[in-house]
């Protein structure tokens, strides 16, 4: 697997190839018209639901999640209710972060390998706590003021 910054997306004129990833958070039923969107233009995305509805929004049901999978797009991991993981005491973290892949594992009958850290924070522990889960990567994201 290869990964560069967005910024590097600029290097492309070097005739180097650039990969582009998509995803989606929080489990927001409204997503859906992502997925048909997706699905109609024949490209990847992840969307990264988190096992209880966030923020009071109509949240994807199992069975969307199974029909996301069946057309090729992939579901992650995003917690219990979107714990912020530097706001979570440590010794919660192995039950959020197994459980979440525990339930999404048993909704979509496969493997669920992906976690995506809510607000994208995340703490050492955290990460830790995603190792011994066995999940094999974690999505976040870098904040900046422009």
């Amino acid at each position: 697997m290869h990964t560069i910054e967005i910024g590097g997306v600029a290097g492309s004129q070097s005739g180097k190839p650039v990969i582009v990833t998509t995803s989606w958070d929080d489990g927001d039923a409204r997503d859906l018209r992502v997925v048909e969107a997706l699905v109609e233009r024949q490209l990847c995305g992840t969307f990264y639901c988190p096992v209880k509805p966030y923020n009071d929004k109509p949240a994807v049901t199992k069975a969307d999640m199974r029909e996301m999978v069946s057309q090729g797009l992939e579901v992650g991991a995003h917690g219990i209710s979107h714990e912020i993981m530097t706001e979570t005491p440590a010794e919660r973290l192995d039950g959020i972060v197994s459980g979440c892949k525990a339930y999404l594992e048993d909704a979509l009958g496969g493997a669920v390998p992906m976690f995506c850290y809510p607000r994208g924070r995340y703490t050492r522990q955290a990460v830790q706590a995603l190792r011994r889960a066995g999940y094999e990567g974690a999505r976040t994201i870098r904040m900046f003021a422009t």
